[in-house]
């Protein structure tokens, strides 16, 4: 028997998009404007969807913090929720700056 929050994946709203929203922006310097539009198009799925909680919960396990859009949130907000802030970042602002780009490119 399954246990309920391990079927989340098929009811997903990401489950019949392309991946590259998720995480084809990661061949891109994640900051840029190209990265930026896949990670809105993404977030804007994500907000939508009916199981975002359980994936945020998934991608908030260290196999997946670092990579790809999971319950609508980047790897450095994850991180952030985490109290991470890896050397590579620089800033323990950066994940407010990064938010506050992409809801700019939103509006």
């Amino acid at each position: 028997m399954t246990k309920p929050e391990e079927g989340w994946r098929h009811k997903a709203l990401c489950s019949h998009q392309e991946t590259d929203f998720w995480y084809g922006w990661e061949d891109y310097v994640w900051h840029t404007n190209e990265a930026m539009m896949f990670a809105v198009c993404a977030i804007k799925i994500c907000n939508n969807c009916p199981v975002k909680k359980l994936c945020l919960k998934e991608g908030l396990k260290n196999d997946n913090i670092e990579y790809g859009i999971w319950g609508g949130l980047l790897p450095i907000e994850r991180l952030a929720l985490k109290n991470i802030i890896p050397e590579k970042y620089h800033s323990p602002n950066l994940a407010k700056k990064v938010r506050r780009k992409l809801n700019d490119m939103v509006a």
